[in-house]
């Protein structure tokens, strides 16, 4: 026997058969689709960094002539090329009773400058003749003389090579 059922309820029915073979198949490709993006991205990359190897220079350029690094080195094989042992020996040949040599700098221009202690200024001022007898400058001259702490007197020395700078 039929029950009685009101009007507002139909029947429920149950998804089609077909319904769940699309979603299926809707599944899949998006899956197939899903791979192939992954791919295309993994292809894309590996390309991106054989393009960034090529791209980089396999050694770094050479320097330009005038670069501030090739001066540099310039002036470092210069100041090699200065006659050193002849310029110490000059400077080790004043033995003076009393005379102390406390520093020595060479310009880039090749003047020399000496700064030493003396027990009175007679010895400062003979210290620079016996530099200026040395036939490796042509002119030495007493640049600073003052009275040193420790008594005695601090003199600072001025030397030209002869020919100019070395």
């Amino acid at each position: 026997m039929n029950t009685p059922q009101p009007d507002f309820l139909r029947p429920v029915r149950g998804p089609h058969r077909l319904a769940w073979a699309a979603c299926a198949a809707a599944l899949l490709v998006l899956g197939v689709a899903g791979a192939d993006a992954l791919q295309a991205y993994d292809a894309r990359a590996e390309a991106e960094i054989l393009a960034t190897q090529r791209a980089r220079p396999a050694a770094r350029p050479a320097p330009k002539p005038d670069s501030p690094a090739r001066r540099a080195t310039q002036q470092a094989l210069a100041q090699l090329q200065r006659p050193w042992p002849q310029a110490l020996a000059a400077v080790e040949s004043v033995q003076l009773p009393g005379v102390a040599w406390l520093s020595l700098e060479v310009a880039e221009q090749g003047s020399l400058r000496l700064e030493g202690q003396a027990p009175d200024a007679a010895s400062a001022l003979a210290a620079a003749e016996a530099l200026r007898a040395d036939p490796l400058w042509r002119e030495v001259l007493l640049a600073r003389m003052e009275a040193a702490a420790t008594g005695g007197q601090r003199f600072a020395l001025q030397a030209t090579p002869v020919g100019g700078a070395w």
